[in-house]
């Protein structure tokens, strides 16, 4: 069992992986994240939020995926309205959970502030069709 500071960290690498385009990895810490979730229906709803922004982080779809268009949002709306869902008794345990997994990729986000360029990688079509062209 990790201690709340171990599942910080965790969430946070997790995060920096997704920022940095490094899927395959992030999905390693997913499942390590997934294996030492407590079976609540907070927690399932949170690691379905994060296994949705690797989803959507692996289609490099820019038009519809929010996560690849969080450059062009108002994150610190986005995030204050997501932490309010997370906290709102009307909403289910699960969406509470998946608003909180939001509100923290959110703020993540905010703080870590614009990509660098040499943050910035391919999409998945260009990634893949490098790694066949060096085989």
């Amino acid at each position: 069992m990790q201690s709340p500071g171990e599942k910080r960290h965790l969430t946070t690498h997790f995060f920096q992986l997704l920022r940095q385009r490094n899927l395959t990895e992030a999905e390693r810490t997913l499942e390590k994240m997934s294996q030492e979730a407590k079976n609540t229906k907070w927690h399932r709803g949170y690691i379905h939020a994060l296994r949705g922004m690797l989803i959507a982080s692996k289609s490099g779809d820019d038009t519809r995926a929010f996560i690849n268009r969080m450059k062009d949002t108002n994150l610190l709306k986005i995030r204050r309205d997501f932490a309010k869902k997370s906290r709102d008794p009307l909403q289910t345990r699960f969406d509470r959970g998946f608003f909180a997994a939001w509100a923290e990729y959110v703020e993540f986000s905010e703080k870590a502030g614009p990509m660098r360029s040499e943050e910035k990688r391919d999409s998945p079509q260009e990634t893949q069709a490098e790694d066949e062209r060096k085989v």
